[in-house]
């Protein structure tokens, strides 16, 4: 009977044959955050090429961009990180284990071993620092890639001449301050994004790009009914531009 692979499995073995290693391990490593060794590294920079490549070179209607990890804090006020970017911190009365909840689920789910969750507090996941010597001002790493590339759209729709509807697209490391990092890369606190933000003119009705697939277009959203009844996702069809 062949064994179940685990997370742990996967790990060793990525150590094992230079894909990733605990960052700082000889020193006891610090959860969420992780070295990609020789062959991770070749791997990383290959899908980031090939992203970059399908995303950006070959697409008229596309540009890239590479912002700041760190920008002005008003950026995460006005999006609202700062406010309302956290989770909930529990621990398990029977179990002991500590993990995380988003704010709906506490009182409404229990732990995998059947028991409740205790509250610990309520966590910013935003990372804290600080910029200049003198007189430093309060900042932060940036949680997502998409702020930049908001901050950036008068700028680059200038620079480059495009017309709308055009995107936007990044590749960059983002910081989450998770409460319990686990399960190897699936649950760090430092991580890279590629993503891309498409920009249309509210005003226009006759969009080509969506024509052909916004009557058509079906979701599979898991939203907080489908996780009530334990159901993997509801389908939903798109009836809006």
């Amino acid at each position: 009977m062949q064994k179940e692979l685990t997370i742990d499995d996967l790990a060793a073995f990525c150590k094992r044959k230079g894909f990733v290693f605990k960052s700082s391990e000889i020193y006891g490593g610090l959860a969420g955050f992780w070295d990609f060794g020789p062959i991770g590294a070749d791997l990383y920079n290959n899908i980031k090429a090939d992203f970059w490549k399908f995303f950006v070179h070959d697409k008229e209607n596309m540009t890239g961009i590479e912002d700041s990890i760190i920008s002005h804090p008003k950026t995460w006020e006005a999006s609202g990180h700062i406010a309302n970017f956290a989770d909930v911190a529990v621990v398990c009365k029977k179990c002991k284990k500590s993990t995380k909840l988003d704010k709906s689920e506490v009182g409404n789910v229990n732990c995998e071993c059947g028991g409740e969750y205790e509250v610990q507090g309520t966590f910013s996941l935003m990372f804290k620092t600080t910029v200049g010597a003198l007189n430093p001002q309060d900042v932060y790493l940036r949680g997502e890639t998409a702020q930049g590339m908001f901050l950036d759209f008068l700028q680059v729709y200038e620079s480059t001449r495009q017309k709308l509807p055009f995107g936007i697209v990044q590749i960059g490391k983002c910081f989450r301050n998770e409460i319990a990092p686990r399960d190897f890369l699936f649950r760090s606190r430092e991580f890279t994004i590629g993503e891309f933000e498409f920009f249309i003119h509210p005003d226009d009705d006759n969009c080509p790009l969506l024509d052909p697939v916004h009557l058509n277009l079906k979701l599979r959203l898991l939203d907080a009914e489908t996780q009530e009844k334990k159901e993997n996702y509801r389908k939903f069809k798109s009836d809006a531009h």
